[in-house]
């Protein structure tokens, strides 16, 4: 059976199955991509890393939207953060704003005062997490001076804003005796879940990093926020 040639696949002698959305390229089913949320690309541009996840968020403001978006983020990292979208910062930060307003409501509910205070959460958003994204930029730059400082930037405010609902139940929870140790340790839990594992497809998958410069990235990024976390609190516990 004779094939139109203007429907053969670009790299085999082969009947197109699709059309490559980013270059119109025909692919057949060897080369064809099926991505986790569906999407179909060819191989060049998926190893070109054109192909971008449908955020929720990105294409409407609605608390519908929030949620789904933060279902994405704990449900697929992987897919999200490896094809993460060149999201909006307002959005981004009216995102992380959201999860940071439950956080500090839930610590309000506490039977005892929140050691971290609204004024201290907004001002970790505004300026900690741009100064840890700062920081693992930097150390990108040094192999990969092509990285976006905004699409950085713009992911950790994702995560930000899911972190504020993953350790919104253990800010309202204060078993005596017991905050410092278990509720800290439940917070590193979550912090793991929400952060390590979206900075790692991040960096690896969506800004081509090599493992070894990626954990680099990843270990700025927490030396800063760790560092200026525990200042931050100091300041807050100082006098009144």
């Amino acid at each position: 059976m004779q094939h139109d040639a203007s429907r053969l696949c670009a790299s085999h002698p082969a009947a197109g199955i699709a059309t490559c959305p980013h270059c119109g390229t025909f692919v057949c089913d060897q080369c064809v991509v099926r991505h986790d949320w569906g999407a179909l690309a060819c191989r060049e541009c998926v190893e070109r890393r054109r192909p971008r996840f449908p955020l929720s968020w990105e294409q409407r403001i609605s608390l519908r939207s929030w949620w789904q978006t933060f279902a994405t983020v704990l449900r697929q990292p992987r897919a999200l953060f490896s094809h993460f979208p060149e999201l909006a910062g307002p959005r981004a930060l009216g995102f992380a704003a959201i999860g940071t307003l439950a956080d500090q409501l839930a610590g309000e509910a506490s039977p005892a005062q929140s050691p971290w205070p609204l004024w201290l959460d907004v001002l970790s958003v505004l300026t900690l997490t741009p100064l840890g994204a700062a920081a693992l930029w930097v150390v990108l730059r040094l192999a990969k001076p092509e990285t976006s400082f905004g699409t950085i930037l713009t992911a950790i405010w994702l995560m930000d804003g899911t972190y504020g609902i993953v350790f919104a139940p253990l800010s309202a929870l204060d078993p005596e005796g017991l905050r410092a140790g278990v509720t800290i340790a439940l917070g590193a839990v979550a912090m793991l879940v929400v952060y390590v594992r979206a900075l790692w497809f991040l960096t690896r998958r969506r800004l081509g990093a090599g493992p070894g410069l990626s954990a680099a990235a990843i270990g700025a990024y927490f030396t800063v926020v760790f560092g200026l976390s525990v200042a931050l609190l100091m300041l807050a516990d100082g006098p009144t």
